[in-house]
């Protein structure tokens, strides 16, 4: 995976599907680490497919590798990414 450099506020956008259908903002964990959620928005260029916006990335998660991105919305979680930091 891709290792993402911790300097500065950090922000991620996250595509997925499903999301955007849903009333409730996902709920995000990097490991065992809630990310606040800034924006859901549906791509209308991409239908199906929704942009999360995640962050600012808590600078304690700095060299750590091999995380678990997950989302989950109303109990139900999507399927995890792994992610790794600078």
């Amino acid at each position: 995976p891709s290792e993402i450099p911790l300097e500065g506020d950090v922000y991620l956008s996250v595509y997925s599907t499903g999301f955007g259908v849903s009333k409730t903002v996902p709920a995000v964990k990097i490991g065992d680490t809630p990310i606040p959620v800034t924006a859901v928005e549906s791509l209308k260029q991409f239908p199906g497919v929704d942009q999360i916006n995640i962050g600012p990335i808590p600078r304690s998660l700095a060299g750590k590798r091999g995380l678990p991105l997950s989302m989950s919305v109303a109990g139900i979680a999507s399927n995890a990414v792994i992610v790794s930091f600078q």
